[in-house]
């Protein structure tokens, strides 16, 4: 497979080939390595501060579940989950595991979204309105997500951060007002009481941030 961090690949390089082989994803798409390595050499399942399962893995699995992207939205699904895994690697201490601290990596960890998701050349910024309506609607406006992003602060601010970042810096004006709208949406879904999801199709409609419902253009 192809290490996009050079500083992974020299790190891989001095580890035993028994343990750098679980902290290597496969050449497809996986989210194996949360368990295989992350958690393995890390385990903070017990501790407030455990990222792997509740987050980094349940981003990873949702993203794979959703089938129906573009082929521009599964290249930047696809780079975009091993940057978030590749980036770990290295501060994951696989010689001494019992030395993990579990506040730091969740911080680091937390840290990586929204470069990985805005990165140069696969960014969430600029793919076509109708996997942006994807993601957002399947994933970030899920209501079991929407529960989460209410109840760790940590989470909200992460997926703000990629909002604001697209809301700044899409290449497009209009995709940027978009980013914009669906600010505004998920800054009331997580202030309210409701956990009900918004429909959402951005290539076809304008979202009513107060109603937190779709409505046509021109009305």
């Amino acid at each position: 497979m192809k290490i996009g961090h050079r500083c992974l690949a020299v790190f891989l390089a001095v580890l035993p080939i028994t343990l750098s082989a679980q902290c290597v994803n496969t050449i497809s798409p996986s989210c194996g390595v949360y368990d295989s390595c992350f958690e393995k050499f890390c385990g903070c399942s017990s501790s407030v501060d455990e990222y792997f399962t509740s987050f980094g893995k349940k981003f990873c699995e949702a993203f794979l579940t959703e089938g129906e992207f573009s082929e521009e939205g599964k290249r930047w699904r696809d780079s975009t989950l091993r940057c978030l895994q590749e980036i770990i690697v290295p501060i994951i201490p696989i010689d001494n595991p019992g030395s993990c601290n579990c506040s730091e990596i969740k911080k680091f960890a937390l840290s990586s979204h929204v470069p990985c998701y805005t990165k140069s050349g696969a960014s969430i910024c600029d793919l076509p309105l109708s996997d942006i309506s994807k993601i957002v609607q399947a994933i970030v406006f899920n209501r079991a997500f929407l529960k989460l992003l209410k109840d760790r602060a940590e989470a909200y601010n992460e997926v703000r951060g990629v909002f604001e970042n697209c809301g700044n810096n899409a290449e497009r004006e209009k995709t940027r007002s978009k980013w914009k709208l669906l600010l505004k949406l998920i800054k009331g879904k997580v202030t309210n009481q409701s956990l009900s999801p918004p429909i959402i199709d951005l290539s076809a409609a304008k979202i009513d941030p107060n109603a937190a419902k779709i409505q046509p253009f021109g009305q």
